[in-house]
């Protein structure tokens, strides 16, 4: 759902038109206007973990190349030198692929929050029998209104064929990242 999709006068559509640059699809303009003071934290033990480049079948590799110009030219990520990278993973879209970061490895060394945001699906169940209303906004790119802290950045570097690349914002795949 999407702004055009709702109709009316009520608050619910203000607070939509309102905040309409983040639930409608728009690649005109970086979000990178950020309104709030949260940031990602990687809290590691160890060295850093370095892989090298998986091969990609020439489908993946150019969607590999498509996203990651447009994350670069959205400024969600950057070329980067870090000492840490992860592979890439090419996961199956609706019709296309979204590349994320494969951290298992760096989730390894990372430190757990002790108090993680709950899983959505144990919220449902207190839900049990309540008479509720739902709705669903869709954010564009969720993960990337959350911005990584300045010294974890570099921990965020994937290694792909074609370059280092690390994010400035909450990429997919991170262990306490938000579910």
């Amino acid at each position: 759902m999407h702004v055009a999709t709702v109709q009316g006068d009520s608050s619910y559509v203000k607070l939509l038109l309102k905040f309409s640059d983040i639930t409608k699809p728009s690649q005109a303009k970086p979000v990178i206007h950020i309104k709030h003071n949260t940031e990602h934290y990687i809290e590691t033990r160890g060295s850093p973990v370095f892989c090298k480049a998986r091969r990609l079948v020439p489908e993946k590799l150019q969607a590999a190349k498509r996203e990651f110009q447009l994350l670069v030219s959205q400024g969600w990520c950057r070329p980067s030198k870090s000492a840490w990278a992860s592979p890439l993973h090419m996961v199956t879209r609706k019709d296309d692929w979204r590349p994320c970061g494969d951290y298992r490895r760096l989730n390894t060394q990372n430190v757990p929050d002790r108090f993680r945001i709950p899983y959505v699906h144990d919220f449902a169940q207190n839900l049990f029998n309540k008479k509720i209303f739902f709705s669903t906004i869709d954010l564009v790119r969720a993960y990337h209104h959350i911005p990584v802290a300045a010294a974890d950045v570099p921990k965020t570097t994937v290694k792909i064929l074609f370059g280092l690349f690390e994010f400035l914002f909450m990429p997919l795949g991170l262990c306490n990242a938000v579910l």
